[in-house]
């Protein structure tokens, strides 16, 4: 690639780098890193575990009309695994509309991806990954059970009955390398359905069977029992009075699990309940999870003999207001959303459940994050809060909770937050065991990304280390777009603090760095490269945009200075953005070049500027295409560190 500068005339440079794939990095950028090279819009992100530290992420983007299903594999140092292309592959070809796209590691380092479509009848799909970029099958639709079961029997509607189709599919790993597949099929004149199958490691189906037939279901949800079959749980007749959580056992064959002859109610009474959510007691059976009707939070556990352990009505997680925070909508047009409740094991047989929080009030900019752990028999683990933990109550709203186990008890989570920005950014928190924060993390969590734009719909999936990976759709490039960060038990990966640029004259330096939490304060520090103290320039804050500027004009020429901000954590100042700079004596006209190389989603250029003239820094690949132009006059003369990803040129 062609680096050019030109003032009255032209020098060129001659650069290996390569940024537009994320595959050359050796670390996880600050503020995420984009996990395709495409510039196309893309939405619903979703991610899963490769087994190995990385993880494989899914999403939908633009083509022309239509949408497709793409995917990408990100090692664990956040780099693009060997043999997939920078824009990821190509899982489903555009036929339609599609949304509610979904994922689940396989647990032998691949990972199935599923979608719907809103096309004439609608219509689901999965397919699986693995490590050599291939998707196997690529686009496959998935049978529907009513393509072998009789309309009279199960009470599904033929074939030539369907009006609105098959939509938001879900998956639960059997344990082997194969997956369950459930999913909502809809029609206008008979209701809703809920289906289920099972695709085993070797590519073999079984046949579909209906988990449960009626008037407007939610989307199911699965978990694995242990022994090569599935438990399913879905809310029939959500949006009425009378709604009910219901659950059915298959084995592995596709039949019902003996002790079972059909679905059974969680709740011995009717009431309005949804939110379904569902995870498995490592024992057999299941803990499931749900919202009552008056805004709380409950959770049943089946044991693997069929018997529900957790009292008639199951137990309360929480007796204030509360919302279950996770949601999926249907691709129709419709505008039809589904509730889901965010759970995980605890890794010794029980759960803990995350839920958006209104104790604080239910008006817009009051909602909180809260989350409760019970053990296995039903009792509030030692240390949480008989209401819950709070993850944060910060100013403003946080939103759609993602959780991850950490391994150890504990909980990795991720949400939506607009504490300081109301179009939103992503912020984590690690609860231990206890239900309290970790060790160094603040009781309102850390900033994941900050950037200016909205960040929106966070997922996440463990790193196999007590951390999590996360991915967003991320609007600072003013298209929707798909970024991902690494989240360690400890940190978030990287610091919250990165160096941008500087300018240097021969009398002035001019520094600035990107701060990913926009409220923090900073003490900038300067030391003249052969001495040992540090001398303290004051106290600074980001503007708007995340910046932190810094102008010292104390500086002698020819001599080399080096910078440092220090910001307080948990009570210790901590040192971040780190750099060195040498004060030019004289200047000319110069191209030092590009760095990193190679480069990656970041990429920095120096250059000096001699005087103060029109100047053009243009950006030339390797075929003589220009990819981008900006003036670098208005920097005026001098030396200049210019990070083309933070100015939005790459």
């Amino acid at each position: 690639m062609r680096s050019r500068v030109s003032s009255s005339f032209a020098a060129l440079l001659l650069a290996s780098v390569s940024f537009l794939a994320p595959a050359a990095r050796a670390d996880w950028p600050s503020g995420g890193i984009r996990v395709s090279a495409s510039y196309s819009a893309k939405f619903s992100p979703c991610v899963g575990s490769d087994g190995a530290g990385g993880a494989f992420v899914a999403w939908t983007e633009e083509s022309g009309p239509d949408r497709l299903v793409r995917a990408q594999h990100l090692t664990r140092d956040g780099t693009v695994a060997p043999g997939w292309p920078s824009d990821g592959i190509l899982v489903s070809a555009a036929v339609g509309f599609y949304d509610g796209v979904t994922m689940v590691a396989d647990g032998q380092g691949g990972a199935y991806v599923a979608w719907d479509t809103a096309d004439l009848y609608g219509g689901v799909g999965m397919a699986h990954l693995n490590s050599s970029a291939v998707a196997l099958p690529a686009g496959s639709r998935v049978p529907a059970p009513w393509a072998t079961a009789s309309p009279a029997s199960t009470g599904v509607p033929s074939p030539e009955k369907r009006r609105s189709g098959d939509a938001l599919p879900g998956l639960a790993a059997d344990g082997a390398g194969g997956v369950f597949f459930v999913w909502l099929h809809s029609t206008e004149l008979f209701g809703c359905f809920a289906g289920v199958y099972h695709r085993w490691a070797d590519g073999t189906t079984g046949a579909g069977n209906s988990i449960f037939a009626g008037y407007c279901p939610s989307a199911p949800v699965a978990c694995a029992d242990g022994a090569g079959g599935v438990i399913v749980a879905v809310a029939s007749d959500c949006g009425s009075d009378d709604g009910n959580i219901l659950v059915n056992h298959f084995a592995a064959t596709g039949a019902l699990a003996p002790g079972w002859s059909s679905a059974r109610w969680v709740l011995p009474s009717s009431g309005h309940r949804d939110a379904p959510g569902i995870v498995s007691d490592g024992a057999g059976g299941a803990i499931l999870a749900w919202q009552e009707g008056t805004g709380r939070p409950y959770a049943q556990r089946l044991s693997a003999d069929t018997s529900f352990t957790w009292g008639d009505q199951g137990i309360p997680l929480c007796t204030k207001p509360t919302t279950s925070g996770v949601t999926r909508g249907l691709s129709d047009g419709r505008g039809a959303w589904f509730r889901y409740s965010a759970i995980v094991p605890d890794g010794a047989g029980g759960a803990i459940v995350a839920w958006v929080d209104h104790r604080g009030g239910d008006s817009t900019g009051t909602a909180d994050l809260y989350a409760q752990r019970v053990t296995h028999d039903g009792t509030i683990a030692p240390g949480w809060p008989v209401d819950g933990a709070p993850i944060c109550t910060a100013p403003r709203d946080q939103l759609l909770p993602s959780i991850v186990p950490d391994g150890s008890g504990g909980a990795l989570l991720v949400w939506k937050d607009a504490r300081s920005d109301t179009s939103g950014d992503i912020y984590a928190q690690h609860l231990e065991a206890t239900g309290a924060p970790a060790s160094g993390w603040p009781s309102d969590g850390l900033g994941v990304c900050t950037t200016p734009d909205e960040q929106d719909r966070p997922a996440a999936c463990t790193d196999g280390a007590g951390g999590a990976i996360v991915v967003w759709t991320d609007s600072r490039s003013g298209t929707p777009d798909v970024y991902a960060a690494h989240v360690a038990p400890d940190h978030v990966v990287p610091t919250l603090i990165s160096f941008a640029g500087f300018t240097a004259t021969p009398g002035r330096v001019h520094l600035t760095w990107l701060v990913q939490d926009r409220i923090l304060t900073a003490t900038a520090y300067r030391r003249n490269a052969r001495e040992e103290e540090w001398v303290n320039l004051g106290v600074l804050s980001p503007d708007g945009t995340g910046r932190i500027e810094l102008e010292d004009r104390d500086v002698v020429a020819n001599t080399r200075y080096e910078y440092r901000l220090g910001v307080m954590r948990e009570g210790r100042e901590v040192f971040l953005g780190s750099t060195s700079v040498l004060v030019p004596g004289s200047l000319s006209l110069a191209l030092q070049g590009m760095l990193p190389n190679p480069a990656t989603d970041e990429l920095r250029v120096s250059f000096t500027l001699a005087v103060a003239a029109p100047a053009t820094l243009e950006l030339i690949d390797l075929g003589g295409r220009r990819l981008s132009k900006q003036d670098v006059g208005s920097l005026g003369p001098g030396a200049h560190v210019l990070d083309l990803r933070l100015e939005h040129r790459v």
